[in-house]
This record gives C-alpha cells, structure tokens and sequence, in this order.
C-alpha cells in the first residue's frame, strides 16, 4: 500500500507547487507489521520507529519488514512468535499432512526471509 501511494503521489504531485507545505511520504503498514514491531516499544517510540524506516527509505517503497530495526534495541515478541508459528504449523499439516511440519516450517521461514532480503536489495538497487 505504501509502495503504491507513494510512487502514485510521486509521479502526479509536484511538490514544488507547495513551498510552505513540506509533504512527505505516507506511512502505511498492516496490522501485522504493527504487530511484529510490538517487541521494540519496550524499548523505543512508534516516532522513533518512522525515523528509522524513513532514513532507510526516504521514499517509503520498502516495507518496513525489510528495514533493520536492530539497532532500535529489538525485543521479539515471544507471544506474538509462538502464535503465528502455531498457526503456520497447523496449516502446514492440512496442507501437506504426509510431510514433517518442522522441516517445512523451517524451510518457509527460510523462504520468506530470503524473499524480504531480495526485495529489499531490489529497491536499494533501484533508487534515483
């Protein structure tokens, strides 16, 4: 959604048009996004958070999975962990019922992981 808006507002505003207005991109994220970063209000501000997506990403077209938050002093949500892994494993066992659901737990997590790198790489790449 960010990724989309932006590059929308990008090509159709000219931000010149605005002197006294500084326009920036917009945050968008998802519930699950939100969800995840949970483990970093311990200790650090959703404020500090934005900060630190942005100077990764003046334009905001990378999600903010792909951002690292590690020096804002990442604290996993353990509780949070446990729930998705649980609910991954059972789809993997409706899904694939004669298959190890820890192998093909570890090799999805892998998977996306990869995925969030690649797509991260792609767009520092492909910055103006």
């Amino acid at each position: 959604m960010s990724a989309l808006l932006n590059t929308f507002l990008d090509d159709l505003l000219d931000r010149k048009q605005f002197p006294s207005i500084e326009i920036h991109p917009l945050f968008c994220s998802d519930i699950e996004m939100l969800e995840e970063i949970t483990g970093l209000f311990k200790t650090v501000s959703l404020p500090k958070i934005f900060d630190r997506w942005q100077s990764a990403d003046g334009r905001l077209l990378l999600p903010l999975q792909a951002v690292d938050l590690t020096r804002l002093g990442w604290i996993k949500n353990d509780w949070l962990l446990e729930e998705w892994d649980a609910i991954y494993k059972s789809m993997v066992r409706i899904l694939f019922p004669q298959q190890d659901v820890d192998v093909l737990t570890e090799a999805g997590l892998s998977i996306a992981a990869r995925r969030i790198r690649c797509f991260g790489i792609a767009l520092e790449n492909n910055r103006d």
